[in-house]
């Protein structure tokens, strides 16, 4: 298991004052975020090996993780009630079942089928959004629940 806090800010950002041609600096920290920092986040899982007979064993894995919401641009979008500079808090669950076999001349077959973010029924989900101007923006998705099955061989 693990467990994360992360307690962060910005306290000091100096830039060129834009309002002025002589060189002057200023302090823009208000404006300022850290980028994919969440405060919180945790993770717990287990994994279960059951020696078989056959030569083979089973391995049954699970994982359960958490980010808090997270910042994905540097500089405030200017407009909080539309958020379009950050990500929401999201938790995800991952299991995995795998049966390997080792063969008498040392080969290792294994088959695994698994499941990440088992319980979610979203299409999707932003993993990255960023404010271009004003109200317009634009957000990368990420697929949710994929599954799927993998052969391996170790020779």
């Amino acid at each position: 298991a693990t467990l994360g806090y992360l307690d962060s800010e910005i306290t000091e950002f100096l830039i060129q004052d834009p309002s002025t041609t002589t060189p002057t600096l200023i302090d823009d920290s208000d404006n300022r975020l850290i980028r994919n920092a969440p405060e919180k986040n945790f993770s717990v899982s287990f994994d279960y090996t059951v020696p078989l007979s056959n030569s083979g064993d089973l391995r049954l894995f699970g994982m359960y993780s958490w980010k808090d919401d997270m910042f994905t641009e540097g500089v405030k979008d200017g407009i909080p009630e539309f958020e379009l500079d950050g990500v929401e808090s999201y938790g995800s669950a991952d299991f995995s079942l795998t049966y390997t076999h080792n063969t008498n001349s040392g080969t290792v077959y294994a088959v695994s089928a698994f499941i990440q973010d088992a319980f979610n029924d979203e299409d999707g989900r932003v993993t990255y959004q960023r404010n271009i101007a004003g109200v317009f923006a634009f957000g990368f998705m990420q697929p949710t629940k994929l599954w799927g099955v993998e052969l391996s061989a170790e020779f």
